[in-house]
């Protein structure tokens, strides 16, 4: 294997360990966010059903373009 076919290798790599490294820090920072939107709801004001639906509201809003984009890079 060539030193400059080494080096293109290397540096694909690179710029995909960047790309996921920055993917992941968005999605950890959406977590966060996500956890304080729940912790910052009172569970007595709500029946299971109506808390449940709320979640699940608040996680598909957080996470809307994450996961869109994610869809969008597949394939």
């Amino acid at each position: 294997m060539s030193k400059v076919y080494e080096a293109d290798i290397i540096d694909d790599l690179q710029g995909n360990l960047e790309v996921a490294n920055s993917t992941i820090n968005e999605w950890k920072d959406r977590t966060q966010e996500f956890k304080n939107y729940v912790q910052g709801l009172f569970i007595d004001v709500y029946s299971q059903d109506e808390y449940n639906k709320r979640i699940d509201a608040i996680f598909n809003e957080t996470f809307k373009e994450l996961k869109n984009g994610q869809q969008n890079n597949v394939g």
